[in-house]
C-alpha cells in the first residue's frame, strides 16, 4: 500500500480505484480473526527490518524472510540474536 505513487497523468478518482484495491488485496489475504494486536506486531516487525541500513544487513534480513512467522517478537529476538553474533 505504502509503495503507491500517483502515476503522471492518472486522475485522482483512478487513484483511489487502486489504493481500494490494494487495500481490497489485503483484506482477502488476512487470516480471518485478524486483530488489531496483530496489526500492531507486524507494524512493529516491519518498522524493526526496515530500520536496518540494507549495505549493512542484506543478508540478514533476507533470512528473516524464510522465517516461518514474522512478528514483532520473532524479528525482535531474531536482531538480538543477530548482534550477539557480530
Amino acid at each position: 500500500l505504502f509503495n503507491i505513487v500517483k502515476e503522471e497523468n492518472e486522475s485522482l478518482s483512478k487513484l483511489i480505484t487502486r489504493v481500494e484495491d490494494a487495500l481490497n488485496s489485503c483484506k482477502d489475504t488476512r487470516p480471518q480473526f485478524y486483530t488489531l494486536d496483530d496489526l500492531d506486531s507486524d507494524l512493529a516487525a516491519m518498522t524493526l527490518i526496515r530500520a536496518l541500513p540494507p549495505s549493512e544487513f542484506q543478508p540478514f534480513t533476507s533470512l528473516l524472510s524464510l522465517l516461518p512467522q514474522i512478528d514483532y517478537l520473532t524479528v525482535k529476538e531474531a536482531i538480538l540474536l543477530e548482534e550477539n553474533t557480530r
